[in-house]
């Protein structure tokens, strides 16, 4: 049997099936970047501005979703993740707190997302998990915690 034929007989077999759940947010991820191709980022954004309030992980969760929209994703691929739009949010969001070491900030960020994701990416992705939603938590801790 080809290659095509067996991604086909994948896709029919998935298109029969229940959806599982996280393809909601894969669907969100991509409305997302869709938005703000369509020049409806600052639209998404209010309305998530109005239903988070404040406060950093607020601040960090609208700067995350504002480079996803403008699809400012930087990727690492041996992680299988997208850096800088988690990193960045949340050293942005606590950009007063870090000063003059905001770099350092994101570099800490960087490395331990960049780190643990080359080393578990391929065990998150089989077992149905975005490696990005799985280690970006760290990178945003080690971020805000330096």
């Amino acid at each position: 049997m080809s290659a095509t034929a067996r991604l086909a007989e994948r896709a029919l077999a998935a298109a029969g099936a229940e959806p599982p759940g996280y393809l909601r947010s894969l669907t969100l991820c991509n409305v997302a970047a869709a938005a703000g191709h369509k020049g409806g980022t600052e639209r998404l954004l209010g309305a998530l501005r109005d239903e988070l309030g404040s406060g950093p992980g607020a601040e960090a969760f609208l700067a995350a979703a504002a480079l996803h929209c403008r699809t400012q994703d930087d990727f690492y691929p041996e992680g299988r993740v997208h850096v800088g739009a988690i990193t960045l949010a949340a050293t942005l969001a606590l950009a007063d707190e870090a000063g003059d070491r905001l770099l350092e900030c994101l570099a800490a960020g960087y490395e331990v997302m960049c780190a643990v994701s080359a080393a578990y990416a391929p065990a998150a992705q089989a077992a149905g998990l975005r490696p990005s939603g799985v280690f970006g938590p760290l990178g945003a801790a080690a971020s805000a915690s330096v």
